[in-house]
């Protein structure tokens, strides 16, 4: 509440927005001619299959590799993301070719998602765009290149659950995706399963989506947090 009445957080057509700051996790590149987005991880340990250390699930094991990144006067050098997974291999990335168009500090919008919002591909376009350029106006000393997100929504394991076409598949797709620290890995329980408590063999299974994360977290498995950013505007 007191990021409303600062009028730091805003509402649109359903979705939260707050003015913030890039975080030192990672960066954003693009392709000065193709127009192909990167992001590069700057911070981090991570697993052989590129989560993050320390998530729910995820334990130091052979292959796991630190965000060896750095940077000098003709290229980028560092691990990509790929939805939501960071690479092992080290890459170059050419200044001749590719620009930072993303930093730590840099200003963004901060997209907050409650529950039962509209997800229809049309509500979404409407909401992002026009948030866009509410924020910019309202809020000159912020103006936030971009919107971005961390939530349980951006997991990619949701796509195989839902299938491609499916409302939330097309909203996780908007995003330029990489992985964060999730201790928990419960931030879906209580969306997906409001007010239902106990072992989650228990658990209802009314839908396609409770149905999927259900057996997979009956497998060991987790929905993790995941940040992304919408590309577009950079």
């Amino acid at each position: 509440l007191p990021f409303y009445t600062k009028a730091l957080m805003f509402d649109h057509k359903g979705f939260n927005y707050q003015p913030a700051g890039w975080p030192p996790f990672s960066m954003v590149l693009k392709n000065k001619k193709s127009g192909e987005y990167v992001i590069l991880m700057t911070l981090g340990r991570f697993t052989k299959d590129g989560l993050v250390l320390e998530s729910v699930g995820a334990r130091e094991e052979d292959g796991a590799f630190d965000a060896d990144f750095r940077e000098d006067d003709t290229a980028f050098f560092g691990h990509r993301s790929q939805n939501g997974r960071v690479q092992s291999t080290l890459e170059a990335f050419g200044k001749d070719e590719w620009e930072a168009v993303l930093r730590h500090g840099d200003f963004v919008l901060n997209l907050h998602i409650p529950r039962n919002t509209n997800l229809n591909p049309q509500n979404v376009t409407e909401s992002f765009g026009e948030a866009l350029a509410l924020a910019r106006k309202h809020y000159p000393e912020f103006f936030p290149k971009c919107i971005m997100c961390e939530t349980w929504l951006l997991d990619p394991k949701l796509v195989t659950i839902l299938g491609e076409n499916a409302k939330l598949s097309l909203f996780s797709g908007r995003f330029l995706k990489h992985p964060v620290k999730d201790a928990s890995g419960k931030a879906c329980l209580g969306f997906v399963w409001p007010g239902e408590k106990g072992d989650v063999s228990e658990y209802s299974e009314k839908t396609t989506l409770q149905r999927g994360i259900k057996q997979l977290l009956l497998a060991g498995d987790y929905i993790r947090n995941t940040a992304g950013i919408v590309a577009d505007d950079l």
